[in-house]
C-alpha cells in the first residue's frame, strides 16, 4: 500500500485496527483502476483480512485522499466524509460526499445452524440416492429443524 492515503480505526472491544486504503497524493503513484480497499486486523490472532463482503457491495465511494474517516465503536458504523477524488483535470477539486460503512457479521448460533444444515444436507443427498424413502424421513426430521423458516432466504 505504498504511495497510498491510508486511514485507520481501532476498536478496543474487538481488539480490531481496521484501514481503508484511498488514492495517492502523488501524480506519478496513482493508476487509473485504482479502488478503496478495506482490510480488517485482528490484534488478538494477529492476523489481517480483507474486507469479506466488498464484492457484494453495490455502490462505493470513489478513491480520494485528504479525507476523513471515523469510528463510532458503540454503534460499530466507519463514516467517511470529503476528500480529493485526485482528478488532473480539477486537481483541487473537493469532495463534499458522507458515506457510511457497517460491518455485518453472522452470529455464533447462525454459524452453527449454518454447519449444521450442510452437513445434514450432505447426508440428505447421499441416502436419496440409496433409500429415498428414508431420505424423505431424515429431509422432514433432521433437515428441517436447521432451517429458519421465517427467513424468506432461507426456505427458498
Amino acid at each position: 500500500m505504498t504511495g497510498f492515503t491510508q486511514r485507520a480505526t481501532i476498536d478496543p472491544e474487538l481488539n480490531e485496527i481496521h484501514v481503508l486504503s484511498g488514492l495517492s497524493k502523488d501524480k506519478e503513484k496513482r493508476e487509473e483502476n485504482v479502488r478503496n480497499s478495506f482490510w480488517i486486523y485482528d490484534i488478538n490472532d494477529q492476523a489481517t483480512k480483507d474486507n469479506p463482503s466488498k464484492s457484494l457491495q453495490e455502490e462505493e465511494p470513489c478513491p480520494r485522499f485528504a479525507h476523513q474517516l471515523v469510528y463510532d465503536e458503540l454503534h460499530k458504523v466507519h463514516y467517511l466524509f470529503g476528500g480529493n477524488p485526485g482528478k488532473s483535470c480539477s486537481p483541487k477539486m473537493r469532495l463534499d460526499d458522507f458515506w457510511s460503512l457497517k460491518l455485518c457479521r453472522p452470529s455464533k448460533d447462525y454459524l452453527l445452524r449454518h454447519c449444521k444444515y450442510l452437513i445434514r444436507k450432505h447426508r440428505f443427498e447421499e441416502k436419496a440416492q440409496m433409500d429415498p424413502l428414508s431420505a424423505l424421513k431424515y429431509l422432514q426430521n433432521d433437515l428441517y429443524i436447521t432451517v429458519d423458516h421465517s427467513d424468506p432466504e432461507e426456505t427458498k
